[in-house]
This record gives structure tokens, C-alpha cells and sequence, in this order.
């Protein structure tokens, strides 16, 4: 008798095992996060070159591992503003602001699919957007002078990007995640630049170039 309830007891003791994985029961996710960007200036040092960032993202899954999502990122960057038809050593007049908002959509790819694995899921996502220059300074080279064909302008430029990184699911609705993000964008030179009688000590001078920037952010999500 003492047996059999022994067995019954392991029996049931055994199938009471807890899983490492936890299904992620709501598919859609909505977020803000904040971060920092180390960007390339280019050849010509043109572009900006560092960057405080903001932004928000909302995704949805769709099919097992994979989900789509949209995000808008404003990057508070500093550019070096520079006057090609002063001598070589005396170019750089200073620092001044540029701020560009990049609106994409990507494709990411969970790693361990519609689960996670003691509260982490992993991931990598594909991408691509717009962006553009929603402010820049212009002091310094008012202050200077420069010609409208001499000053850099950012635009509007296709960005692609390549990230990686990990949610950790603290609840069912509340989800911290960590981004390091690749973006690619094009960096235009001005057309008074590209003039034979501006490029002396500059070299080839590319009428355009892409650059990437790297970008790490921390943020919160809330699913749904």
C-alpha cells in the first residue's frame, strides 16, 4: 500500500517539471527607447559624427519566429562645419547641431521563435526606410560667409540597417530590450566642392559616399 502511494506521488512530482521556454501570447508590441550613435563622417568629414537618440517602434508577429516592424528614430547629432575655400589647416570653423529623423521598417527574425527562453528572446532584423535633416545649424556659416553651393545639406537619403539584440520578457505585457544597430546612409558632397579648383589636399573627391552609423539603445515595450 505504502508503495503504490509512493509511485503516485513520484508520477505526479514528475510531471510538474517547469520549462525553461514561456510562450509569448500577445503579438503586438509597442515601445519607446533611447540610446547613443557613433556615426562616419565620410571622406570630406561632412557628415554628422556622434548622436544622442530617441525613438519609438511598434511590431506585430505574424508567423511563428518572424514580426514586422516600424520604427521612428531622432537622431541629436553634432557635425563639424567646414569651409573648403580656406587653407587646408584652417577649415573646421567649429561644431554645430544636426538633428535627422529616420523612419523605417524591418523584418525581424526571433530566434527562439514565438517563445522565450528563461524570460530572453534573441533577435535579428532587416531593414530599411527614409530619413532626413529636420534641423541644421547654420550659424557658423552664415557667420563665414560660405556660399549656399559650399554648405553641406543632408537631405533626404534611403537608410538601410542590420541589428541584432535581446528582449527580456519581465511580464507578459512588460518587455525591456537591448539594440545594436548598423545603419547605412549616403553622404552628398556640396556642388561647389566638386569644383577642379577646391580640391587641393582633399583628393578624389567623391560626389557622394555611403557612411554607417552604429547605435546602441535600451528600451521598454509594452505588448498587447
Amino acid at each position: 500500500m505504502f508503495g503504490a502511494v509512493l509511485l503516485r506521488a513520484t508520477a505526479a512530482a514528475s510531471q510538474d517539471i517547469p520549462s525553461s521556454y514561456r510562450f509569448i501570447q500577445n503579438p503586438h508590441e509597442g515601445g519607446l527607447y533611447a540610446g547613443v550613435a557613433t556615426m562616419e563622417t565620410g571622406q570630406l568629414g561632412l557628415g554628422p559624427k556622434s548622436a544622442n537618440v530617441f525613438g519609438g517602434r511598434y511590431s506585430v508577429m505574424f508567423s511563428g519566429a518572424l514580426a514586422f516592424e516600424a520604427n521612428a528614430t531622432y537622431f541629436k547629432g553634432r557635425r563639424d562645419v567646414i569651409d573648403v575655400r580656406r587653407p587646408e589647416e584652417d577649415r573646421i570653423l567649429g561644431e554645430s547641431s544636426i538633428d535627422v529623423m529616420a523612419i523605417e521598417a524591418r523584418l525581424r527574425l526571433n530566434l527562439t521563435g514565438q517563445r522565450s527562453w528563461r524570460r530572453l528572446q534573441p533577435f535579428i532584423a532587416l531593414g530599411g526606410g527614409m530619413a532626413l535633416s529636420s534641423n541644421l545649424e547654420r550659424s557658423l556659416e552664415d557667420a563665414a560667409n560660405m556660399t549656399l553651393l559650399d554648405r553641406y545639406d543632408f537631405g533626404s537619403k534611403f537608410i538601410g540597417s542590420l541589428s541584432g539584440g535581446i528582449t527580456l520578457h519581465t511580464s507578459d505585457t512588460l518587455v525591456l530590450r537591448l539594440d545594436g544597430v548598423m545603419h547605412l546612409w549616403k553622404i552628398s558632397t556640396p556642388a561647389g566642392w566638386l569644383t577642379t579648383d577646391t580640391d587641393a589636399g582633399l583628393g578624389v573627391i567623391p560626389q557622394d559616399e555611403w557612411a554607417s552609423n552604429r547605435v546602441l539603445t535600451l528600451g521598454a515595450s509594452w505588448r498587447l
